[in-house]
């Protein structure tokens, strides 16, 4: 080793050392850093045996909070200062149906359960919802105040029954007293609103209500609750009638309301008015979550009479089915909300799909039997109509090899064709609507059933065969994604419904006189079903089913009933028939009287 690598390691050696004399921590910092340590170490343990008691802290937070909120407020209201602090305990209005929530802060409804009912996933029917529903009585005192219940402390005596009363009392002569009961197997809760002795305190000629909801979701169809939930009201003395349930829109009311009601497919939650409400608006949004379909909200007034002592008010709540029977027997137009049909729809709904049905209904419970025994007995009855229609159909069907000859001669002329068409028919005495208009006649029922399964809140969570809901879609295969214009499920009766009406589809074929061109267009309306009732009614789409099977069993009946060749024999007769004899005797008096009325001209 030469003399300057013996200087380098020399010198290297020396950094090192100076290096490490520099770097090494004092013993105070040793000391600092070990004290640090272990005060983290403290620190965590702490933490660590404050998670078990976390929430109890958190909520001793939140009482203090609301505590000092209620101090400020109570400093607010001056001689109703003293309701603005209290605790707040929640009493239990229940029945064998229904199960209310009360708050004594406020006196209001916190929350409803409905008994006999469940959600689609399996859980209790909460109809309200405690955080999202909201009610409240404002008015105006002679101070320039401003009073809400929602701010005041009632007390109840009881607690929990089938009747409880909440009083916010100033003093022994002036309180408001909210009163509330129950009647056995009823959903309609009594709600009588007392104002004793505070004409010498409001200021002001109405009170002001003001009730908003997120509507939670029930069912298993989330679209299908979108589009029947909204808002309905009805004037005294005129139908009720409903917000849009596609749009979001806010609508005010001049006119005096009966009642406003929050509707869903199978529910209502609906505040009613003994005499009626003034002023009223009414609220529809869409909130984008995925436990709730929209938020539904009503400001309306009651009228004050300050000239007297005590203003007592008769209200009602109705928290409950869509039941056609339970909303019809308070009289007030509830049973509009379930929708049966408008016109001959709606009257076939009432007065013979309903009634049959809860005939049926009376004597079995398995709803699958009912619908079937009820499409049974309405095919049964129009049956004649059906051998009508077989019979004019296999009329045309004879006449089908003169019309194809027809239609080859005047192929090129559709309105010569047309001309020659109608005079075979006239000359055969056939009527080319004679197939057609029996089974048209059947379009009502058809219509009716279109409404009738959707809203039937007997079908709700009711099973048959592989269908878990009569009342919503079926789904043998869910698929994970979403196929345009059919959605994400395949639905079997659907399915089977398309095949049924193929079927009934080739069968007609047979019989129509049309060009083999425009027979095609008869195939699309199966196809299309396919898409548009996947995601309908399995009930519906069962009943279609077998509807259709049965008029095709029908026809084939009728066709054993029907004699070709005495049919054949009728029309070529007709043919030969003089023109005069093929007329009707209402067409041979009709040109009887125009030939009355030219020889008088004549003359």
């Amino acid at each position: 080793m030469d003399k300057t690598a013996k200087t380098g390691l020399l010198l290297i050696g020396l950094l090192l050392l100076v290096y490490f004399f520099v770097t090494n921590p004092s013993r105070q910092d040793v000391e600092k850093y070990n004290s640090t340590k272990d005060s983290l170490a403290l620190v965590n343990r702490i933490q660590d045996s404050l998670k078990g008691i976390a929430p109890e802290a958190v909520k001793s937070s939140d009482s203090a909070q609301t505590i000092q909120k209620d101090s400020v407020k109570a400093a607010q209201l001056g001689n109703f200062g003293k309701l603005a602090q209290g605790i707040n305990e929640e009493c239990v209005l229940e029945n064998d149906v229904i199960k209310i929530i009360l708050n004594t802060k406020g006196g209001n409804i916190r929350s409803v359960q409905l008994k006999k009912f469940l959600r689609a996933d399996g859980t209790d029917l909460i109809l309200l919802e405690s955080d999202f529903n909201k009610f409240n009585i404002s008015f105006p005192t002679k101070q320039a105040q401003t009073i809400n219940t929602n701010d005041l402390y009632f007390t109840a005596p009881v607690k929990q029954g089938d009747n409880i009363t909440l009083t916010a009392a100033l003093d022994d002569n002036t309180a408001l007293i909210q009163h509330y009961s129950l009647k056995p197997g009823s959903y309609l809760v009594g709600y009588d609103l007392k104002f004793k002795g505070m004409n010498s305190v409001i200021n002001s000629q109405s009170l002001q209500i003001d009730w908003s909801a997120r509507i939670p979701k029930q069912e298993k169809a989330l679209t299908q609750e979108m589009q029947t939930t909204t808002v309905w009201y009805k004037q005294p003395d005129v139908e009720a009638d409903n917000i849009s349930e596609s749009k979001e829109v806010t609508e005010e009311f001049p006119y005096n309301l009966r009642w406003i009601s929050f509707k869903q497919n199978f529910f209502n939650s609906t505040l009613i008015c003994e005499k009626s409400f003034t002023n009223s608006r009414v609220s529809v949004k869409n909130i984008n979550m995925g436990n709730y379909v929209k938020e539904l909200s009503t400001t309306a007034y009651l009228p004050y009479n300050a000239a007297n002592t005590d203003n007592d008010y008769a209200l009602q709540f109705y928290f409950g089915p869509n039941d056609y029977n339970i909303l019809k027997t308070p009289d007030i137009g509830l049973e509009k909300m379930v929708k049966v049909g408008w016109g001959i729809f709606g009257w076939v709904n009432k007065f013979v799909t309903i009634p049959i049905f809860n005939f049926l209904s009376g004597f079995m419970n398995n709803f699958g039997i009912i619908i079937l025994l009820m499409t049974l007995i309405i095919k049964l009855a129009l049956f004649p109509m059906v051998y009508g229609s077989y019979k004019s159909m296999a009329k045309m069907k004879v006449l089908k090899p003169d019309i194809d000859l027809l239609n080859e001669k005047f192929k090129d002329d559709m309105q010569r064709r047309q001309q020659e068409t109608m005079k075979l028919y006239k000359k055969a005495g056939v009527s080319p609507l004679g197939g057609c208009l029996p089974m048209l006649l059947q379009l009502p029922f058809l219509m009716a059933m279109f409404q009738f399964f959707p809203s039937c809140i007997d079908l709700r969570q009711k099973t048959f065969l592989w269908c878990a809901d009569l009342s919503t879609y079926d789904s043998i295969l869910n698929f994970g994604f979403n196929v345009p214009f059919y959605g994400d499920h395949m639905s079997l009766w659907t399915i089977l419904m398309t095949l049924v009406t193929l079927a009934m589809t080739i069968w007609s074929n047979q019989f129509s006189t049309q060009p083999k061109e425009y027979k095609w267009i008869g195939y699309i309306m199966p196809i299309v079903f396919l898409g548009v009732f996947n995601n309908y009614s399995a009930g519906f789409s069962y009943y279609s089913t077998i509807a259709t099977a049965m008029t095709l069993g029908q026809q084939l009946i009728a066709r054993k009933l029907v004699d070709d060749k005495k049919l054949i024999a009728q029309i070529e007769a007709n043919k030969i028939r003089p023109e005069s004899q093929t007329k009707s005797a209402f067409q041979r008096r009709l040109d009887e009287a125009m030939k009355q009325q030219q020889s008088k001209k004549k003359k």
